[in-house]
């Protein structure tokens, strides 16, 4: 047969492994996605794009390998496995979230696959491998049904809201915005509390925040309550992994009670994410769903980015507040009569560095040319006013479409000032003032907020004042771990 070379399948064989790698992304994406109307023509078209790719690199591999040992035919098709997925699915598991990092590990894969696949055993296995990984998403999809349960409910402190006419909740952090107070001292001249105030809110003059860690200080407000004392930041952080994948008591609480959730998470929480296709993220896309899945899947999407680095509106879409309450609304006003109710989670990420606003006219800034550096201060002061002026923007398009909501806005944690910092700039401020001294406002009528709360007690708050009980608050306590061997120790804003 042409093409075939003695004690070698034929190159027929190899063709069809290029062809099950090419499926194997648009096979899962079909599978992790039942019931979403995904455009499998759209999906079809992605495969054939991908198998032209890979047959190409197959050729490629052929003209450079036309002895026996099929070696190079072998590594193009571990590198389109790789590309396919396997690259970014390791950089992940690795935390290694920057583009030009995950394309690196896809590059090592590739490059193992190929120093390995000297041996001929390795080689066969690299070349049948796709067929077996192809199996189990074609499975789920013709075979395995998804059931559909409702979830536990919930158990703990929490009021429930079952059988309760509740008003939906939208609850905005905005990740790294302290107190004004703490913010002032530090060289900044805001005024949130009277803006805040303006629009009927009560803010939290003494508000603090459990931890200096997004995941763990968000983790405890989901919690409402805090983690245990006893645990170092390296043990401390699969029970936030395991806390986050089996659902915290508040959204289990809100879905329990017949909210839907809908987010725009702005970083990936450990254990939580808001991928590409999901029907309750809010971000905001220029690309159909069957193309954002795709990007998600693949190479495709940290390329992209890459290539995209200079453009402000790719970065924004996925930080801003604005678009994300405007859909927030629009999926309200398609629910018929209204009768869904949401829980709307905005985690604003413009204050957070890499800072993505600066300047007095608040000019979106691309993520590809910043740092990920806290000082100088006066960006952060400018990413302060500009995250919470659109903020504030949202909340009038809630308040104009939705007035009887309950809107939350706070920080996760206060500004990463390192002492050494404060003596620069010549504030006496406590590290840990700065770090733990985080804002709070709430807009619920009919119930006080208090002052000096910390905010694993916001959710206690506001399901006791739903639900018509009083709330049962935690003393404020903020947790300080002095490295990650080091068991958290209390300290006192």
């Amino acid at each position: 047969m042409s093409g075939q070379r003695s004690g070698t399948p034929s190159h027929w064989w190899w063709l069809v492994s290029v062809g099950a790698a090419s499926a194997l992304p648009v096979a899962r994406a079909i599978a992790n996605n039942p019931g979403e109307n995904l455009d499998v023509a759209r999906l079809a078209l992605w495969g054939s794009g991908f198998f032209v790719i890979g047959v190409l690199a197959f050729t490629i591999a052929w003209s450079l390998d036309r002895g026996a040992s099929a070696r190079a035919r072998a590594t193009a098709i571990a590198g389109l496995l790789v590309s396919l997925g396997y690259g970014p699915l390791l950089a992940d598991a690795l935390n290694l979230q920057q583009p030009l990092m995950v394309i690196l590990v896809a590059v090592a894969l590739t490059v193992t696959a190929g120093l390995v696949a000297r041996w001929r055993g390795v080689q066969h296995f690299l070349l049948i491998v796709p067929l077996f990984l192809i199996a189990y998403p074609i499975a789920e999809i013709v075979v395995l049904p998804r059931p559909q349960t409702e979830g536990p409910a919930p158990t703990g402190e929490l009021p429930s809201l079952a059988g309760i006419e509740a008003p939906n909740v939208y609850w905005f952090i905005i990740d790294g915005l302290g107190r004004e107070d703490i913010i002032n001292e530090l060289g900044a001249e805001l005024d949130l509390r009277q803006k805040f105030r303006a629009k009927g809110f009560q803010v939290d003059d003494g508000a603090t925040a459990p931890y200096a860690w997004t995941h763990l200080s968000l983790g405890a407000t989901l919690n409402a309550e805090y983690f245990p004392e006893d645990l170092t930041y390296d043990e401390l952080t699969p029970v936030l992994v395991s806390f986050f994948e089996n659902g915290p008591p508040v959204f289990r609480a809100f879905e329990h009670a017949g909210f839907e959730t809908l987010m725009l998470p702005g970083v990936r929480w450990s254990g939580f994410t808001c991928s590409a296709g999901d029907p309750n993220c809010l971000r905001e896309s220029s690309r159909a769903v069957e193309d954002d899945l795709m990007a998600s899947m693949t190479l495709v999407g940290p390329i992209r980015i890459l290539i995209e680095a200079g453009n402000s509106d790719r970065f924004i879409a996925d930080v801003d507040p604005v678009p994300a309450v405007e859909k927030a609304l629009g999926l309200r006003a398609s629910d018929g009569e209204g009768t869904e109710r949401h829980f709307v989670v905005l985690h604003v990420m413009g204050l957070h560095p890499p800072y993505r606003w600066s300047g007095p006219e608040c000019t979106p800034q691309p993520g590809g040319v910043l740092t990920e550096e806290w000082l100088p201060l006066s960006d952060y002061f400018d990413a302060a006013r500009c995250a919470t002026r659109r903020t504030l923007e949202s909340i009038d398009l809630i308040l104009a479409q939705d007035p009887t909501a309950v809107v939350i806005v706070q920080g996760d944690h206060g500004p990463r000032v390192a002492g050494s910092d404060l003596s620069a700039i010549g504030s006496t401020l406590p590290t840990e003032t700065v770090w733990f001294g985080t804002f709070l406002a709430l807009r619920m009528p009919g119930c006080e907020l208090g002052e000096g709360n910390n905010t694993v007690n916001v959710f206690r708050l506001v399901m006791a004042c739903m639900s018509y009980r009083s709330p049962d608050v935690l003393p404020p306590k903020s947790w300080h771990f002095t490295s990650s061997d080091a068991v958290a120790h209390v300290v006192h804003p």
